[in-house]
């Protein structure tokens, strides 16, 4: 099982921070060996992502520490990166939504530390099939196939318009 749950927010343990401090630095030092503060490393990281990937049927898993990184490690894969280009080739890119999260939330992240372009489908309503033909269709005219397409799933309560 892993090591007991630590709260640090006040709101569920309200008492002071030199105390919520010196339980930490205690913890810590006592966890020291067996939990490494590192990505990737570790005995624990490593046998749980193989434990992931046997479960899927996979060679190798890896975890992502934030869904932000997942999200860039996906397109990076999936659009070649990194790729030498020359100067007339097109950029590659990905469709999404004009308030997809890697857009909006994630400062434009793919198009800034990956240069990838987004191509927007859909706009005042949600995406749907025929936004991404339209899309597809143009983008096929000048000889271009997008990288990927983010999808945000419809909550089960809520169906398309």
């Amino acid at each position: 099982m892993g090591p007991p749950v630590k709260y640090l927010s006040a709101a569920f343990a309200p008492r002071s921070a030199h105390a919520v401090l010196a339980e930490l630095a205690g913890f810590a030092a006592s966890e020291s060996d067996a939990m490494p503060d590192a990505y990737g490393t570790g005995q624990f990281l490593q046998s749980f992502e193989a434990e992931v990937a046997a479960t899927l049927g996979k060679e190798r898993g890896r975890f992502m520490p934030t869904g932000v990184c997942a999200q860039m490690a996906a397109l990076a894969v999936y659009a070649e990166l990194p790729a030498r280009r020359s100067a007339i080739e097109p950029r590659p890119s990905f469709i999404c939504h004009a308030t997809s999260h890697v857009l909006l939330w994630e400062e434009d992240s793919a198009r800034q530390l990956l240069g990838l372009v987004p191509l927007i489908a859909g706009t005042d309503r949600p995406m749907s099939a025929a936004d991404v033909e339209y899309v597809l269709k143009r983008q096929a005219a000048v000889g271009v196939i997008p990288a990927a397409i983010i999808v945000r799933p419809y909550p089960p309560q809520q169906t398309p318009p």
